[in-house]
């Protein structure tokens, strides 16, 4: 039964097992980064920084002179080598309302992207925090107004 997506759908496995993932990726298991943004600290740059900064005019020099060995890439974020190739290298994309799809802006659709499936009740978290100080406020003052009004004939 086909039915339309829900927010709440989870994503279907892109490879059957992990034997299938590696075999397709030059031994190598994908990370998943669908948590990274949430769990390190500056992930969102991390993330971004690591889909920016594939140089594959290096990885061609550095394949041929041996310091890359074959089915990596030159990615300075992971320390000179990645496994996994630039996955924005090759996509072809239109936004709807105009916008360039340019690598920088694919790359930072895909962080918003991991940061929100990352904590996706984050705004109304926030907006619930900023009542509730709103709400405190409120209350202090008028505890603070109740007390002076209590204690107004004693001297303190």
């Amino acid at each position: 039964i086909e039915r339309s997506g829900k927010p709440a759908d989870k994503f279907p496995r892109l490879y059957a097992n992990e034997a299938q993932a590696a075999a397709r990726n030059g031994g190598a298991i994908p990370p998943d980064l669908s948590l990274i943004t949430a769990a390190r600290v500056g992930g969102a740059d991390y993330v971004y920084n690591l889909l920016m900064a594939y140089d594959e005019t290096k990885s061609e020099k550095m394949l041929k002179s041996g310091e890359l060995s074959a089915g990596t890439h030159y990615n300075p974020v992971m320390g000179g080598a990645i496994a996994m190739a630039d996955p924005l290298e090759y996509v072809d994309i239109e936004y709807a309302d105009g916008t360039a799809a340019t690598k920088e802006q694919m790359a930072k659709d895909v962080v918003e992207f991991l940061a929100w499936a990352a904590d996706p009740k984050m705004e109304q978290r926030k907006s619930l925090g900023l009542m509730t100080m709103a709400f405190l406020l409120i209350l202090s003052l008028l505890l603070y107004a109740s007390y002076k009004r209590v204690w107004r004939h004693v001297e303190h």
